[in-house]
């Protein structure tokens, strides 16, 4: 794309806003050099980039990118065999530091393949990163702990200036003390002096080094002190010797790793940019376009990037499809301008491999080129009028597009005579549609609304004009022409009735009849716009009702098939706690027909069939599931707060509600709360019933148990024989005993006397 129309379009601050969320100067420099490519390979690689660092930037914080810094002076100087600054080698340790923070914050989760790709490319360096972070004290200074030769130089240099000043002190607090102007100890020209008034100089043997502004100061070195001088300068010119034989050895260690560091230089400059593209996607809630190798445009819900996205008004725009030129009308002031400019800058930024401020449905097309023919482009400097600008401007375009291309036109054909300029406007037009070249065209001409009208491969469209507030709304409509609305705006700005009567007067009846027919039809598209949005709403209404009804419904059966599982649990553990009550009771009878003739026997075991069968009976049915069986007898006229009795859940509840529609009332079963039957229902014995019973079952169990067979009365009395013999026939008949045999003797005939 050519840099007059990126110009044009405003991309340079598209750049500048990228440049924004790079962390480096190499990243800016980096950012300012992306442009539109046609090439699909290229964009769609630069697409994947930013969702791979959009979908990092969403999931974790921002990676460390740090220590990234130019550095092709210092590449250089190695490549050339020379020695690094401290500075230098400083700065290439953060570097190296930077690559060990981006590969440990990304060892933590697998990034993207793209960027995990960029990553393995990282050389850590660790060794060399640590030696130079333990040999530098800042980017001026070596470390004391740089060499074992170096710390110990320092340390002989530590004791020497103490050895040198305790040597001055005497002079400063001695009786020399008279002679000097101060009582210090200062350098000069990196040796320990004292300062001596000029009247006393010769008092003081040594050399003078200096002498102060005014002369009345003499800085002397004592003779006492230019020996532990002399051997301070040398400990100083060993440290520098020393200090530059470790600056030599660490660069000579970068140079061998030269290839490494170049490397990780690019790939972190990369990683800055890639991420300042997702930065960007999410400051502005950007999408990923879909690119195609069709010829057509689609544009859903597409914002101006440069625009507050607080105020800017989406545009919906298709082309390629049905039609091929779009004829945009509407005020001054409307957005036409605005349309044409978004359209080009974002297919300029997704030709970037950026994210575009859009929905999700926009379909970018591979083209080729974007000529615009946008603005004011009088120039003074040339003589050339408004008109004569664009043309020159549009000539150059008509020599030079193909079908490959897109093509902005603003204004087309204006600043000359209306009819000349609206000929000249359809006949460039109708080249493009020819050509079937994509085009985009504003104007003013009702010439060129009625040609849209007309042509095929040529649609209308046009910015909404609120004809109650008399604004314009910025919202591009495809299909309806727009309205100047010269007239109402004027009206509204207080421009008197009778003068726009009179402009009526002299424009031709038809053209005020074709502007009458378009405000008929903007009114009805605005009224059916409204009723079409009511209609969403109460669509959209019905959707969130549905949905919450759903919602319940779903609940009500979480809570049924709830209700459901706790009762099928209990009716387990009633079922197995009567399985175990069951087990004891044959062990018992097993312990009694030990005792037992084999009349006796036979009978308990059919008991013990019988037993044996109602617990596979009831097991078979627990495996089934519950099931609600119908009573001979069910409830009737049930009242709220009657007790009734589930015998398929062998439970005693109460009711709640009365009877539905389906016949089902809502009972409380201890904790639970269940809607059953009326006919799987029966109503529930008195508690003092029930006992009654549960004591005669008890009693009779007890007595079936402790019964015998046989009865012996021989050698008893007459009244103690009839006691005993009524008490055995009653526990006979309670335990169920069919026959008996009661034992007597003859005796003294005391029985039969009676």
């Amino acid at each position: 794309m050519n840099q007059r129309v990126l110009k044009i379009l405003e991309f340079q601050k598209i750049k500048e806003k990228l440049a924004d969320f790079a962390s480096s100067e190499p990243g800016k420099k980096r950012v300012m050099e992306i442009a539109p490519s046609n090439r699909e390979v290229k964009i769609q690689k630069g697409l994947e980039e930013t969702q791979e660092a959009l979908e990092v930037l969403t999931k974790r914080s921002r990676p460390p990118l740090v220590g990234i810094r130019n550095h092709e002076r210092e590449f250089k100087r190695l490549a050339l065999g020379g020695t690094l600054t401290i500075e230098q080698i400083v700065y290439l340790g953060d570097s190296l530091r930077g690559v060990q923070y981006l590969r440990d914050y990304f060892s933590e989760e697998v990034p993207p393949a793209g960027i995990e790709n960029l990553i393995k490319k990282l050389t850590p360096m660790r060794a060399l990163s640590q030696r130079i972070e333990e040999a530098f004290e800042s980017d001026q200074e070596l470390a004391d702990r740089a060499s074992p030769a170096l710390y110990k130089i320092r340390q002989s240099m530590v004791q020497k200036k103490e050895d040198v000043r305790r040597k001055l002190n005497s002079f400063v607090t001695g009786d020399a003390q008279k002679y000097l102007q101060d009582n210090l100890v200062t350098m000069r020209a990196g040796r320990y002096v004292i300062p001596v008034k000029q009247e006393n100089k010769s008092s003081i043997k040594g050399l003078v080094h200096d002498t102060s502004a005014s002369g009345a100061t003499v800085f002397i070195e004592p003779m006492a002190v230019v020996e532990l001088n002399n051997q301070l300068r040398e400990l100083e010119n060993k440290e520098r010797q020393e200090i530059q034989r470790i600056l030599e050895d660490l660069s000579q260690e970068l140079a061998e790793n030269l290839p490494a560091l170049e490397q990780n230089n690019y790939v972190m400059v990369e990683l800055d940019f890639i991420f300042a593209k997702g930065r960007l996607a999410l400051d502005q809630k950007a999408q990923r376009p879909e690119i195609t190798d069709k010829k057509e445009l689609i544009i859903d819900q597409g914002r101006h990037p440069l625009l507050d996205p607080r105020k800017v008004v989406p545009i919906d725009l298709n082309l390629g499809r049905d039609f091929t030129s779009l004829i945009i009308t509407g005020p001054n002031t409307g957005g036409k301008t605005v349309s044409l400019k978004t359209v080009g800058l974002l297919i300029a930024m997704a030709q970037s491999g950026l994210f575009i401020p859009a929905g999700n449905n926009t379909l970018i097309p591979m083209v080729k080129e974007v000529y615009a023919d946008i603005g004011d482009e009088q120039s003074i400097e040339q003589s050339l009028s408004t008109f004569s600008s664009h043309m020159v401007n549009i000539v150059d375009i008509l020599d030079k597009v193909t079908e490959e291309d897109l093509v902005l036109f603003d204004e087309l054909g204006a600043g000359t005579d209306p009819t000349e300029g609206a000929a000249l406007a359809m006949a460039i037009v109708e080249k493009m549609r020819e050509k079937k070249v994509l085009t985009m065209a504003t104007t003013h001409y009702n010439q060129l609304k009625i040609y849209a009208l007309e042509t095929e491969g040529v649609a209308n469209a046009g910015m909404e004009f609120d004809l109650e507030t008399l604004s314009p709304t910025y919202r591009l409509q495809i299909g309806t022409p727009g309205k100047s609305n010269a007239f109402e705006i004027s009206r509204r700005l207080g421009l008197e009735e009778s003068y726009i009567e009179k402009a009526k007067s002299f424009i031709h009846s038809d053209s005020l009849k074709f502007e009458d027919v378009l405000e008929g039809l903007e009114r009805e598209r605005q009224d059916l716009s409204r009723k079409n949005l009511e209609e969403e709403e109460n669509r959209l209404e019905i959707e969130k009702l549905k949905r919450r009804l759903n919602r319940e419904v779903e609940k009500t059966e979480r809570q049924r098939d709830r209700l459901l599982e706790e009762a099928k649990d209990k009716a387990e553990k009633i079922l197995q706690e009567a399985k175990e009550q069951a087990d004891l009771a044959l062990l018992e009878l097993k312990d009694i027909r030990d005792a037992m003739d084999s009349n006796e026997e036979k009978r308990l075991q059919q008991t013990r069939n019988y037993l044996g069968e109602n617990l596979r009976g009831l097991n078979k049915k627990n495996s089934k599931g519950i099931v609600l069986e119908k009573v001979a007898r069910p409830i009737e006229d049930v009242k709220v707060g009657d007790t009734v009795y589930s015998k398929s859940l062998q439970q005693k509840g109460e009711v709640l509600e009365l009877p539905d529609k389906q016949g089902k009332v809502l009972v409380q079963l201890g904790i639970l709360k269940m809607s059953l039957p009326m006919n799987s229902l029966t109503y529930a014995e008195s508690d003092q019933e029930s006992q009654g019973k549960v004591q005669t079952k008890s009693m009779i169990s007890r007595k079936s148990k402790s019964v015998k067979t046989e009865l012996d009365l021989r050698g008893k009395t007459f009244e103690e024989a009839k006691g005993q013999l009524e008490k055995y026939i009653d526990d006979a008949y309670l335990s169920g005993l069919t026959s008996v045999r009661i034992i007597h003797g003859k005796g003294t005939g005391a029985l039969r006397e009676k």
